[in-house]
């Protein structure tokens, strides 16, 4: 039976590797811009740096090309000792092909802040396989490096997730919501979703 661990908390200036668990649009020219902002908000609003994985900007060719090497990239920021959190750089639809390749006993032993997303959540359950809790919640495309920054609600219950010793308690629901979609292109970063009352 596995002991279960809580993973150490975020401080300001730790390092936070990005990884590419299932789709990698993030390297393709046309989203690379998406990526810089979600990177630039992270070392910004919460004052983390952001190290890439090798493999994690390679692009959708060649990582659908080779599964085995983001398997790699995981396992490598679990072991890189001054990596103390991880997140996914977005969801895609073939995170499953990690599985042969995932060392299970060392993420057992090396336990960090684990965020995924989307299809990521395959991934997500390494978490409680190996022993300890992990996140669901924003990558970096998706909400890290939203047009206009992520909204309020949003960052401040990430923040408490990642920085605070206290439990989260009850989250109340968002007073507001989209449902609008902005198209991931350098012509829309000046543009915001339209909020509407939840």
């Amino acid at each position: 039976m596995l002991k279960w661990m809580k993973h150490p908390r975020q401080q300001k200036g730790g390092l936070l590797a990005t990884v590419s668990l299932s789709w990698g649009g993030a390297g393709d020219a046309p989203l690379r811009h998406r990526y810089d902002l979600g990177k630039a908000y992270i070392e910004r609003e919460l004052g983390l740096r952001v190290k890439e994985m090798p493999h994690s900007l390679a692009g959708s060719v060649t990582i659908a090309a080779y599964p085995e090497k983001l398997a790699q990239d995981l396992t490598e920021a679990f072991r890189d000792p001054e990596v103390k959190g991880i997140f996914s750089i977005i969801g895609g639809d073939d995170s499953i092909r990690r599985l042969p390749s995932i060392d299970f006993p060392l993420i057992a032993n090396n336990p960090k802040v684990f965020w995924v997303y989307s299809d990521a959540t395959f991934t997500h359950l390494f978490g409680p396989r190996a022993g300890f809790g992990s996140f669901y919640g924003p990558s970096v495309l998706a909400k890290f490096g939203e047009y206009g920054g992520m909204f309020p609600y949003t960052l401040n219950w990430l923040k408490k997730a990642l920085f605070s010793p206290e439990a989260m308690g009850d989250i109340p629901q968002s007073p507001l919501w989209t449902g609008e979609r902005l198209e991931w292109s350098e012509e829309n970063v000046d543009k915001r979703k339209t909020m509407e009352p939840n």
